[in-house]
This record gives C-alpha cells, sequence and structure tokens, in this order.
C-alpha cells in the first residue's frame, strides 16, 4: 500500500522553511540592531534556534555540507546573546521583588551596568556580521537541497522522520532526568525545543492528518507545545538567577552576604514549585506525537 506521503513535496516544504527562517531571521536581526530590548533579543534568540533545528534536519536528510559553512555563525552569535537575555530576564524578576526585599537594590544597578556593556559588545559584532554572505551561503544551501532531491528519487529519512527521531530523544531524556539535578531538566528543554521546532518545519504534513489540532487556540498544537516549554524555561531561569544572585553575593562588599539568603530561599522555592509541575504534568508531552505523521 502506497504511503500517503508519497505525493508531499518534501523538496518545496523544505525550500519554504529556509525561506521563511531567513526571513524571518533577518527581520529581528534588524529589529535587534535598532533596539535592544528584551523582547527583541528573546525574538532573535528563537529565530537563531529555529534556523539551526532546520540546518540540523538538512544536514541529516540531505548530508548538506553547507550547513556546516552557516551552523557556527548562528551559534556564535546565539552565544553573544545568551547572557543579555539572562540579565534582562533578572532584571525584570528584580523589579518584581526588589521592594519586598530591598537588598537587591544594589543588584538591579549591578545588572543594569552589566547589561549596558554587553549592549555595547553585542552592537561592535552585529555591525561585524556580514549579512550578504550569509545570504549567498542560504541560496548555495538551497541549491544544494535541489540537486539532492533530483539525484535521490527514493528518500530514506523525510522530514517527519527527523521530528520522531527529536521526540524520542526528549522521552530519552527525561528518563535520564532526576529533579536535583536542574541541568538534567535542561538537557530535557533543549531537546523540548528541537522537537519543537522540527514539529513546526512539518506543520503542513500535521494540518493534513490532524486538522482538528489547527481550529482553537486552547486546542492547537502548537500553542500546547509552548504553554509546556514555559514550565521549563521558567526553572532555567530560576536557575541562573539563584546562581548569579549567589556570585554577586559573594564578591560584593557593601552588605552582608547573609541579607541575600531569604531571596535566595524564595527563588529556590518557587524553582522547586515549577519542578514540581514539570514532573506532574510531563505526561502532556506524549500528546504532542500521533503515529498517523509517520504515515
Amino acid at each position: 500500500m502506497e504511503s500517503k506521503n508519497s505525493n508531499i513535496d518534501y523538496l518545496g516544504l523544505l525550500q519554504s522553511s529556509i525561506d521563511l527562517n531567513l526571513e524571518n531571521y533577518i527581520l529581528k536581526f534588524n529589529d535587534c540592531n535598532e533596539k535592544f530590548c528584551e523582547l527583541a533579543v528573546h525574538d532573535i534568540r528563537v529565530r537563531i534556534r529555529r534556523f539551526l533545528t532546520l540546518l540540523s534536519m538538512l544536514k541529516t536528510i540531505s548530508n548538506s555540507e553547507t550547513t556546516l559553512l552557516i551552523v557556527p555563525l548562528l551559534k556564535d552569535q546565539l552565544k553573544i546573546f545568551n547572557p543579555l537575555r539572562d540579565v534582562q530576564v533578572q532584571l525584570l524578576k528584580v523589579q518584581t521583588l526588589v521592594y519586598t526585599y530591598p537588598v537587591l537594590y544594589k543588584f538591579y544597578h549591578y545588572l543594569l551596568e552589566k547589561e549596558e556593556g554587553l549592549i555595547s559588545i553585542i552592537q561592535q559584532q552585529i555591525r561585524e556580521f556580514d549579512i550578504v554572505s550569509f545570504n549567498k551561503l542560504i541560496l548555495k544551501l538551497k541549491l544544494e537541497l535541489d540537486k539532492f532531491y533530483k539525484e535521490n528519487q527514493n528518500i530514506v529519512l523525510r522530514p517527519q522522520d527527523y521530528a520522531y527521531q527529536r521526540y524520542n530523544m526528549v522521552v530519552t531524556k527525561f528518563n535520564q532526568s532526576n529533579r536535583a539535578d536542574v541541568k538534567s531538566i535542561h538537557k530535557v528543554r533543549l531537546n523540548f525545543k528541537k522537537f519543537r521546532y522540527s514539529m513546526e518545519i512539518i506543520k503542513p504534513i500535521i494540518q493534513e492528518k490532524s486538522p482538528e489540532e489547527m481550529i482553537s487556540p486552547e486546542n492547537d498544537l502548537y500553542f500546547k507545545m509552548n504553554e509546556f516549554q514555559t514550565v521549563m524555561g521558567n526553572i532555567q531561569d530560576l536557575t541562573i538567577f539563584i546562581r548569579d544572585l549567589y556570585t554577586y553575593a559573594e564578591f560584593q562588599n557593601v552588605v552582608s552576604k547573609e541579607m541575600f539568603k531569604p531571596v535566595e530561599k524564595e527563588l529556590i522555592i518557587e524553582r522547586e514549585k515549577q519542578i514540581d509541575d514539570f514532573y506532574s504534568n510531563f505526561e502532556k508531552f506524549y500528546s504532542f506525537w500521533k503515529p498517523e505523521y509517520l504515515i
């Protein structure tokens, strides 16, 4: 029996994904070049991660050599944006805590100075980024992909197969996780992002197989995956905040480091609640994949 997916234009699907990711990446890159607000930094990091997932899929499917040239460029950008994102998340969190814990006032201004320094560094690196050469690499990738599909009529690995691999990797990382080891939960989060973004790439296939998944926001598969990911993101944000606040309390000499203990305790309790939420609701994850996506 012929597969229902046999008439899907996989080349067209992947080429469209490349175009969409490039368009969104450049849009957010330009936004971030103009302003370095928390939302702009968050958006460019998400676009980079989506792009990296697509490139990983293309490398796995077609063994593309061009992806090996593009990936380091995007990963280098991610490295420079990550510290700024952490600082900006912490600034927002401190704003909600500083009236209860005035000891955070100095920490808040320390974060503002750190943000300013990071922005200065990133602005210089963005100005040095050769967007024209980047576009040429993307064009080369598309031509390479076109050649691959013309020369390989019987493709063994399809985009939905790659997504299923990412699904299984999340399950593996969850089974290896331990609530006492937040790094293990972070590994679940990183792999879940790759799964989620690969599911976005195969959205046309999912729409065909399960149109009910797209009817309303509360039933939307992608809306539910975003909600699921938020809890893991909260755990990671709190972990970095606790670490950075502890480091600051150790090296600052304005007040006794003991004065930071109450706020550290509150943050740890909040993180424990998020971890409880993560483990008690993980069963929802298994609903994000259906066997018919592979048919």
